[in-house]
């Protein structure tokens, strides 16, 4: 039986046409070789290439057995998140600087990131959980030493969102 606490968490989804997009870009970008992939089973989903999954976590830390909650589901139903404007190229360092995280910025001049982590936050009301609002989307995990090239290329300036839905970390 695992002692693994399970948490919850509101993402913004991305169509099938955007994720194909950011898996070309990240070919273009990271060499085979460069990609991480962890050797830990339990962290399965630090794996080179996730742009299969691609999505932007809005909030993380939400207690499972309240993802049907009338006030967070109104929260989430009164979000606008259908475009997001994208920034930069970003690398975050992974935990312990094993590896690092291939990320585009989601820009947020309006605020609105901030706002709504500020709700779920009221709603969760633990304050054991902290959360930084620091909008992205993560492409692929490499490895320590990869920079991101200094190549030319036009990245899009703003994506259409699929939709926002609470998950649950497995």
């Amino acid at each position: 039986m695992s002692s693994k606490k399970s948490y919850a968490y509101i993402e913004i989804t991305f169509s099938p046409k955007t994720k194909k997009y950011f898996s070309e870009l990240v070919k273009k970008l990271v060499p085979e070789n460069e990609l991480y992939y962890s050797k830990d089973e339990g962290y399965s989903y630090i794996s080179g290439d996730v742009t299969g999954n691609l999505h932007s976590t809005l909030f993380f830390g939400i207690e499972p057995a309240t993802i049907n909650d009338k006030k967070l589901l109104s929260i989430i139903d009164h979000s606008d998140f259908k475009e997001v404007a994208l920034g930069d190229l970003v690398l975050f360092n992974g935990w312990q600087n094993q590896y690092k995280i291939l990320c585009v910025e989601l820009l947020d001049k309006d605020g609105r990131f901030a706002e709504f982590a500020k709700k779920v936050s009221e709603f969760v009301n633990d304050k054991n959980i902290i959360y930084e609002s620091r909008p992205h989307i993560s492409l692929a995990y490499v490895k320590q030493d990869y920079l991101i090239p200094k190549i030319l290329f036009k990245m899009e300036s703003k994506l259409k969102s699929d939709k926002v839905q609470i998950s649950i970390q497995q």
